[in-house]
This record gives C-alpha cells, sequence and structure tokens, in this order.
C-alpha cells in the first residue's frame, strides 16, 4: 500500500479507504473523546454532532440576526450582521440603521 506520491500501487479502496485505515484511532483526543461518550452514555457520532450544533448556535449568536422571514419548513431566517436590511420582509437590524437608512434630507 503506497501513498498518491509515493510512487507505489494505492491501495484498492482509493483515497477514501487509505484516509479510513490511517485514522489515528489511538491518539490522546480520540481516547478522551470515546471516554467522555462512554461517560455521558451517549454515541460518538451523537456527541460529534452536539458539538457542530453548539458550533453552529455560537457562531448565529455571535454574527446573525433573525428577521420575520421564514423558509419552506417554517424556520427563521437570519441574516450576517454587514447587511442591514433584509430585502424580503423589509426589517431592518435594529432602530439605529431604520433611522439611518431613512433619513431624508430637510432644506
Amino acid at each position: 500500500m503506497g501513498g498518491i506520491s509515493s510512487g507505489r500501487h494505492p491501495h484498492y479502496g482509493g483515497k477514501l479507504k487509505q484516509i479510513g485505515i490511517k485514522f489515528p484511532i489511538f491518539t490522546n483526543w480520540f481516547i478522551l473523546a470515546k471516554q467522555i461518550c462512554h461517560y455521558k452514555e451517549i454515541s460518538f457520532s451523537e456527541w460529534v454532532r452536539l458539538l457542530v450544533k453548539k458550533e453552529v448556535e455560537r457562531f448565529r449568536y455571535t454574527k446573525m440576526w433573525p428577521c420575520k422571514c421564514t423558509d419552506s419548513r417554517g424556520k427563521i431566517q437570519y441574516n450576517f450582521k454587514r447587511s442591514h436590511y433584509c430585502n424580503i420582509c423589509g426589517q431592518y437590524q435594529n432602530d439605529m440603521y431604520k433611522h439611518l437608512y431613512n433619513k431624508t434630507n430637510y432644506k
């Protein structure tokens, strides 16, 4: 079995099979993660799913803002904080941006 650039013939399963065989199941982080899963009595894939969900919630809380729009499944639409206005429902991020964008020049 050889790597891509080693000059030897690669494994019969292709690149994904090579990665699966070489996955570091004896590293410290993997052993610790398995111990945490055993302690919490959940599967490893469920634990990874919860970690990703936690990271998405943190990102959504710090970098996005919700508006009145909903998607086809009924979930609230989120906009990035750099966009201060939602083109679909016409809602502004907050009252300050609403006042800023709706200024009129009086003479």
